[in-house]
């Protein structure tokens, strides 16, 4: 898949020392590790993106075993070549069937920071599963097992629409101008053409069918330099008026 050539070769490289830790703690347990997010669409920066990963297991285990697999993943964020190390543990049910979004433990951190683990168990679930889940469908990059499309289920569309509205929702919240402004040229592109892109990507996009859109240049401007500024009242508008047409679309 040409899309997967746009990994950089230190977060493979990274991935598949997480892969090793996985197989280390669950032997045959672990069914795939998919690379998905920046480093398989496109816009990758070592020093503004994460490393996005989902791992699938086999079966799921207890409240202690997921602590023990988040734990020893924890251990090698120092060597993330990214901002920080976004990792998910499904089990092979969840992928083919999301449901509720439960998950097996959540890592999350930086190289200079603590990494953060969330257990599964007694979580209501990740929302967000529905989008990385897709993503790795279409355009993940197999680190280690079969080819995504073996493993995770198509998601409908209306559910893919219902999670790209939630994310404007918390972008309108608590977002920064730069990623709330083009995660909406992601959405509009979504709606146009059914296709899931990076931001950087669907910013461009949106400039070709808009060329010198004062906002959404601003905001490649400031995604790209890893500028956090808040949301603008015109972005603001820009985002509501994107998640108004997803409504529209479910409704």
């Amino acid at each position: 898949m040409a899309v997967t050539a746009r990994a950089h070769h230190r977060v493979v490289g990274y991935a598949r020392q997480v892969a090793t830790v996985l197989r280390t703690l669950s032997g045959t347990d672990l069914v795939g590790l998919y690379l998905h997010g920046s480093a398989v669409l496109g816009g990758f920066s070592p020093a503004h993106s994460d490393v996005d990963l989902l791992a699938v297991v086999a079966r799921p285990a207890g409240e202690a075993g997921q602590y023990r697999t988040g734990t020893a993943v924890g251990r090698t964020i120092d060597r993330c070549p990214g901002r920080g190390l976004e990792l998910t543990v499904v089990t092979a049910a969840t992928a083919r069937s999301l449901g509720a979004c439960p998950f097996e433990v959540r890592v999350a951190g930086s190289p200079d920071g603590s990494p953060h683990v969330i257990p599964g168990t007694g979580h209501p679930g990740d929302p967000d599963l529905v989008l990385h889940a897709e993503v790795c469908r279409r355009y993940g990059l197999a680190v280690a097992g079969p080819p995504p499309d073996r493993i995770f289920a198509p998601v409908p569309a209306g559910r893919l629409r219902e999670a790209i509205c939630r994310q404007l929702e918390w972008a309108l919240v608590q977002g920064a101008q730069g990623p709330a402004v083009l995660n909406a040229c992601r959405a509009l592109r979504f709606l146009a053409e059914g296709s899931l892109c990076a931001k950087v990507e669907a910013g461009r996009w949106y400039l070709s069918k808009s060329p010198h859109h004062p906002l959404v240049a601003e905001a490649l401007v400031l995604h790209q330099s890893g500028d956090r500024r808040e949301l603008s009242g015109a972005g603001a508008r820009f985002v509501a008026e994107a998640r108004d047409l997803l409504l529209a679309a479910d409704g």
